[in-house]
């Protein structure tokens, strides 16, 4: 789970903000809280951010992708890093970007930190909490001169140990601009493997085009999520009957006729480390198909395609079937998005889900949420993290005060990010009409609309005369 993030000169974020999960003392909606065993202190299962257009709440899921991808991918070769700080100031767009997590996982928090320019990694740290202590592991510095300096605490590896020489070795290996935290993962070092996990496969960004690639894979290898997946689309009343995958064969030797070689081998190296390459495949307006590859018994490039069919009721009891890709939106969306409903009791993820409300009525969305809320309660379980504007959230009857966020620019163009706890409101008081009317700000101040009006027909007249 997700504690606290903290992030400074990235993108819209000039100054340090800092998010955080970590509940208040109000002891409204209890059960939208965990109790971490070392921690006085509860954390929260959901956050709903607002703001204006542009106010930069995309720029925090580009933050969390940013890091996400760099620690797990890493830099290749003296290529340079794309982080982008802060532009409209000139002295900050000079200076470093600095990124924090504080993450619980495995029952163990961990706090890393990173500072980085688009050249090098000039700081980076990692400290965890096993029981009551917090304990060093290490702290790493890039010189000047590109040389990487990093220490080694002894509660990671004991001095003149192999093990803490076997760090030094990779430490000494490590080029400036990649994240030791990195290094040590293809290093296999066992210590941080519970952090990489986290990194790699907890930590889920959800952009508004994001699509769940096994959608149609998992509707039809899995009947439980099939089940859930069709009693989703029943819940929304939107007209589906049923839903269902159908498997049919590629032409394989079509697309792979067309692939460069270089494409061809990377695909193969992929498969042979075990690893599952899906390809999509366009079609005429449609969703496009994902094709799931695999090596075939002649050592080369074999593959299966699942199609997602919709059905819906007609006259006379018959039923209609309707390709995945022409359904609405809205429809495709609620989709792609109920897969991180499912399951996530035994696979417990941090969901980071840009515009939760894209293309679905405010009813969906507040069903959305609400079925998170009902899901199981107890141990490390998920978080959900969105941002929004359907303001038929911000209902305290739904959400806690805790849990509700907002952002807006400054004077100088950069992202404020605070809490609704800042204002203290009364339980009584309807959010959404005070947040509407300007009360908590993060919302756009639109001038004279009808001056506006008058101005474009009396341009509008000019020009025809």
């Amino acid at each position: 789970m997700l504690l606290q993030l903290t992030i400074e000169n990235f993108r819209s974020f000039k100054g340090e903000t800092v998010f955080s999960m970590v509940a208040s003392k109000d002891d409204q909606h209890s059960d939208h809280m965990f109790s971490p065993p070392l921690k006085k202190y509860n954390v929260l299962r959901t956050a709903a951010i607002y703001g204006a257009n542009a106010a930069g709440k995309s720029n925090l899921a580009k933050a969390l992708a940013f890091i996400q991808n760099l620690i797990i991918n890493g830099t290749r070769g003296e290529g340079t890093i794309p982080v982008d700080p802060f532009r409209i100031d000139q002295a900050a767009a000079s200076k470093d970007s600095r990124f924090e997590f504080t993450v619980m996982t495995k029952g163990v928090i961990y706090e890393y930190g990173i500072v980085l320019n688009t050249r090098r990694i000039t700081e980076e740290w990692l400290y965890i909490t096993k029981k009551v202590k917090e304990q060093p592991w290490f702290s790493r510095k890039t010189l000047s001169n590109g040389k990487v300096q990093v220490e080694i605490f002894h509660d990671l590896a004991r001095k003149r140990s192999e093990k803490h020489q076997l760090l030094k070795f990779i430490a000494e290996g490590t080029r400036p601009n990649q994240p030791f935290l990195t290094e040590l993962g293809e290093r296999n070092i066992d210590e941080i493997k519970p952090l990489l996990h986290w990194f790699r496969n907890v930590l889920t960004v959800i952009t508004p085009k994001s699509r769940y690639k096994a959608l149609s894979l998992q509707t039809f290898t899995d009947k439980t999520f099939a089940e859930y997946l069709k009693k989703v689309m029943h819940l929304a009343d939107i007209g589906i009957s049923d839903i269902r995958a159908i498997k049919v064969e590629p032409n394989l030797d079509e697309l792979t006729r067309e692939m460069p070689p270089a494409m061809k081998e990377h695909i193969n190296a992929s498969l042979a480390k075990g690893e599952q390459v899906v390809l999509e495949e366009e079609t005429n307006g449609e969703e496009n198909r994902k094709i799931f590859l695999k090596p075939s018994q002649n050592g080369g490039i074999a593959g299966e395609v699942y199609q997602i069919k919709t059905i819906h009721a007609g006259p006379n009891n018959s039923s209609i079937e309707f390709e995945f890709g022409q359904e609405s939106d809205g429809t495709q969306r609620l989709a792609h998005l109920a897969p991180a409903f499912f399951d996530v009791d035994a696979n417990p993820k941090v969901f980071f889900v840009d515009e939760l409300d894209r293309s679905l009525h405010p009813l969906l969305t507040k069903m959305l949420v609400q079925l998170f809320l009902s899901l199981h309660k107890q141990g490390e379980g998920s978080q959900l993290i969105f941002t929004t504007h359907d303001t038929n959230l911000l209902d305290l009857e739904l959400l806690r005060r805790d849990e509700i966020w907002f952002m807006e620019k400054d004077r100088e163009q950069s992202t404020r990010l605070y809490s609704l706890v800042e204002y203290k409101p009364r339980p009584d008081l309807k959010l959404e009409k005070n947040y509407l009317q300007g009360r908590f700000g993060a919302i756009p101040y639109i001038s004279d609309v009808s001056r506006l009006g008058q101005e474009v027909t009396s341009a509008k007249g000019g020009l025809d005369a």
